[in-house]
């Protein structure tokens, strides 16, 4: 099963300028963490991980194809 495997997806916003810095809040600890995180999951437990990571804004419609989302320091998230 080709889709059978869980990909990392970080969700990309646009922050209202506090603590904003390498391409926003959204982007901390990008992309070292994403990849850590789908390395070690698939070292540790019986899931099929995509190793790319990819990133996506919440008006993505590809955003429902994926179960689990990431989303780092939503505090400053601008909603438009």
């Amino acid at each position: 099963m080709p889709k059978d495997v869980l990909t990392f997806v970080r969700v990309e916003y646009d922050s209202d300028g506090r603590g904003d810095w390498r391409g926003g809040n959204w982007a901390v600890d990008h992309p070292d963490a994403d990849l850590n995180f789908s390395f070690r999951l698939e070292q540790m437990t019986a899931l099929k991980v995509n190793p790319e990571p990819i990133y996506l804004r919440l008006t993505d419609p590809r955003l429902f194809d994926y179960p689990f989302i990431y989303m780092i320091e939503p505090g400053s998230i601008y909603l438009s």
